[in-house]
This record gives structure tokens, C-alpha cells and sequence, in this order.
């Protein structure tokens, strides 16, 4: 086979080469599944979360418990997924818009929950009084404030 050939096979086969796909979120079971940090029971699901980190994945029963474990342990490489309080589907932790405060009962009292967006995180701040917020202004006030669970 001639040079040129060699090259062209080479390009074909690279272009038909498959791109690794982002992995999804886990098939979360409600009442089965258990934190990876606290080791309660996953029951309510308007506040799991979820985070990979090279290839392990993390369960979370309250989306506090992921931004305590962030913080203790950043890393590049992670997926994250919260659920959204309004219909327990998995969103992309990274895009979705979380809301703070005092008149959110989480499970594990972080006082954390998650919408798709800030229209939907709308009536759901109005009604606790809370600020909603991106992921990064999220984690930083949880990186500044003392090392404690409520």
C-alpha cells in the first residue's frame, strides 16, 4: 500500500473513532440507596445529589453534604448533579440555580435546594425569603464558612 493510503485509513479510522460521552447521572433509588458521607438513607429526593470524580461516583442525601466534600477535597475533573426540588429530575450541578436559607428543611439541615433555573427558582425564593445562586457563589460561601454540619 502506498504512503498516501497509509494516511488516508489512518484519518478514516480516527474520524470513525468513538468520543467517550459524559457520564450520566446514577439511577437514584429512593429508600434503597444510602450517602456516601453520612451513610443515611436516600428517602428524599428533592434534595439528593450526586458527584464524580475520576470514575467514582458519590451519593448524597442532602446537596450540602457534595459542597462540604468540594470543599474539603476540589477537583477539575467532576460531574455533578443535584435534583430539582420541583420534580426530582437530575439537573447539571454545574448550570442549575440553587437557593440558601433558613426556611429550607433538608435532610441533613443544610438548608440547600436546586431548580433548573432562575425563573423556576422564583416563587420558591419568595416563598422562603432565600437567595438563589449559581454554583460558584455557592461554594464560595460554603468555602468561607467554619467546618461544621448543622
Amino acid at each position: 500500500m502506498k504512503p498516501e493510503h497509509w494516511i488516508l485509513a489512518a484519518c478514516l479510522l480516527a474520524g470513525c473513532a468513538r468520543t467517550a460521552s459524559p457520564p450520566q447521572p446514577p439511577d437514584l433509588k429512593l429508600g434503597e440507596m444510602n450517602c456516601s458521607r453520612c451513610g443515611m438513607s436516600i428517602d428524599d429526593g428533592r434534595f439528593a445529589a450526586a458527584r464524580q470524580v475520576g470514575g467514582v461516583l458519590r451519593l448524597y442525601d442532602d446537596a450540602g453534604e457534595m459542597f462540604l466534600e468540594r470543599k474539603q477535597s476540589p477537583a477539575a475533573d467532576e460531574y455533578l448533579w443535584v435534583r430539582d426540588y420541583n420534580d426530582q429530575k437530575w439537573l447539571d450541578g454545574r448550570t442549575c440555580r440553587y437557593l440558601r436559607g433558613s426556611k429550607i428543611r433538608s435532610p441533613m439541615g443544610f438548608q440547600v435546594a436546586a431548580t433548573a433555573d432562575e425563573l423556576a427558582a422564583a416563587p420558591l425564593a419568595a416563598r422562603w425569603g432565600c437567595q438563589v445562586l449559581d454554583l460558584e457563589t455557592l461554594q464560595n460561601q460554603w468555602n468561607s464558612q467554619e467546618e461544621k454540619q448543622p
